[in-house]
């Protein structure tokens, strides 16, 4: 089992694996995340706290980042997200936003900061599964367009 901040070398080098980055100050339910994605062929980092967290956005590349709104004591998911939409190099990062709280509380802000979705606890595998497939793959589909509109001019 990985600890928060090991994220081997070799791995940052390798982009054909699709990378995840689970944030939840709660071990049993960052595990049962991490679990459930790697199922779905995610290599899984985990942090258990928003300053291990930032130190592995910082030093890693991730295909999804999920993050736990209220983080207890530390940085909240919403920092997290702020400060990953405010770095170049990783601003376009799929993020969801887990929460316990009903989303109209907080969706304003989070959507004024960029999130990406929301996923509700209690957690359900196959809605996990549908909004990281739909993030990344709207994310992929961004990356490309560029592409194809160099290709076309």
């Amino acid at each position: 089992m990985q600890t928060a901040l090991e994220a081997p070398p070799e791995r940052q080098a390798d982009r054909t694996e699709r990378r995840c980055l689970v944030i939840d100050d709660h071990r049993f339910l960052a595990e049962r995340l991490a679990l459930s994605l790697e199922d779905l062929g995610f290599t899984v980092d985990r942090a258990y706290n928003g300053e291990d967290a930032l130190r592995l956005i910082d030093g890693n590349r991730y295909d999804v980042i999920l993050a736990d709104w209220n983080l207890g004591h530390s940085i909240s998911g919403l920092g997290i997200l702020k400060h990953v939409r405010s770095t170049p190099g990783i601003a376009a990062t799929p993020f969801i936003m887990i929460t316990a709280a009903s989303p109209t509380e907080l969706a304003l802000e989070a959507a004024e900061a960029g999130v990406s979705a929301f996923l509700l606890k209690p957690i359900i595998p196959a809605e996990l599964a549908r909004k990281v497939m739909a993030v990344t793959r709207r994310s992929a589909l961004e990356a490309e367009r560029p592409l194809a509109e160099m290709r076309a001019s």
